[in-house]
């Protein structure tokens, strides 16, 4: 039973024997557009983001995480799971952790009005989040949080090594605080297949964004393809309509150069991550790297 106004159905999930809260919490009528480079809580959107995955501890970074996704799924007209992962043998402690985390996930959406699921799972933590996100559009979780549900507060790896597996589900990483704000975006883009799925991602969760500014990177020590790349990359923008966009170019690293000049003053970057060999194994770039573990920027990345 639920409380108040809370009317669920328990649905059969296909692995173990864990369940699915379906909440029948309804969209609010549209209420037009917000201000500048905020979600439209009421707009349709034309895309394909139309469920979010969340996994769930009691940091601070899911918090934030929670009210992104939110935001999200507001703007799309998607739907939420919130998941937690606990040991096989999880102990009754551990199963209360996790209904107050639940819990914590369910008002955070009920606040919003949005359609949510709620799913427990035991097991290993990274293979258990990657399952599930096979038919999701989008994983929405914490920069530095590792998921522990007895200690919160501390900081981990849980994304690096997320990424080092392979997932075709994006995955949008937030540091702490409030809702993402996605008004200063920064592409690094240099032509490879995982930018450019990226860069689709992208476009495609950010359509319902009042013109966000947008800065597509291209660094290449010769500058032979650099020029070319980004031009593309701003006609593929310019066709989804975004409208204020700049390119910049660079022979240094790509680590120096947005640090030195754009990521003070940066939102979200976005950016591919690269295959290691020939090997169905992937790595995460000295890049992107710096970034999860400076713990301040949003990023969406895509394998």
């Amino acid at each position: 039973s639920h409380p108040g106004n809370w009317r669920g159905a328990l649905l059969p999930i296909t692995r173990g024997a864990s369940l699915a809260v379906v909440t029948m919490a309804q969209y609010p009528p549209k209420i037009g557009q917000s201000k500048r480079s905020k979600m439209s809580p009421g707009a349709v959107c034309s895309g394909m983001i139309k469920r979010i995955l969340v996994p769930l501890d009691r940091s601070r970074y899911t918090s934030a995480a929670i009210e992104t996704a939110c935001a999200i799924a507001k703007a799309n007209h998607a739907e939420l799971e919130g998941i937690v992962v606990a040991p096989i043998l999880a102990t009754s402690g551990m199963e209360k952790l996790r209904d107050e985390t639940l819990a914590a996930f369910r008002a955070q959406c009920a606040a919003h009005n949005i359609i949510h699921r709620e799913s427990r799972r035991n097991g290993l933590l990274g293979p258990e989040i990657l399952a599930e996100a096979r038919t999701f559009d989008l994983i929405v979780m914490g920069l530095r949080t590792h998921y522990h549900l007895t200690n919160p507060d501390t900081e981990g790896e849980t994304l690096t090594r997320l990424l080092a597996a392979t997932t075709s589900t994006p995955i949008l990483a937030v540091p702490p605080g409030d809702s993402v704000s996605f008004e200063r975006v920064l592409i690094a883009y240099d032509g490879s297949v995982p930018a450019a799925r990226a860069l689709r991602e992208f476009a495609r969760i950010a359509q319902q964004l009042d013109d966000p500014e947008v800065t597509i990177v291209c660094c290449d020590p010769l500058l032979m393809k650099s020029d070319m790349l980004v031009n593309e990359a701003e006609e593929y923008l310019k066709a989804y309509s975004f409208g204020r966009i700049e390119t910049a170019t660079c022979v240094e690293s790509l680590h120096d150069f947005v640090t030195e000049n754009y990521l003070e003053d940066t939102d979200l970057v976005v950016a591919g991550i690269h295959a290691k060999s020939t090997m169905r194994e992937f790595f995460v770039g000295s890049f992107t790297k710096s970034l999860i573990e400076q713990g301040q920027t949003a990023l969406l990345l895509a394998h």
